[in-house]
């Protein structure tokens, strides 16, 4: 998927602009996937 600007389109379909529409839950999962990432298990 290529990355998106804040004021662009949102790729759902929507006709919204991203930041109105997917941006945060986008954010959210990007920051569950970096924090799994970060965790070390013994």
């Amino acid at each position: 998927m290529p990355k998106l600007g804040r004021n662009d389109l949102c790729w759902c379909g929507s006709g919204k602009k991203y930041k109105r529409c997917h941006l945060d839950s986008d954010m959210r999962k990007r920051s569950r996937v970096l924090d799994s990432r970060c965790t070390t298990r013994s």
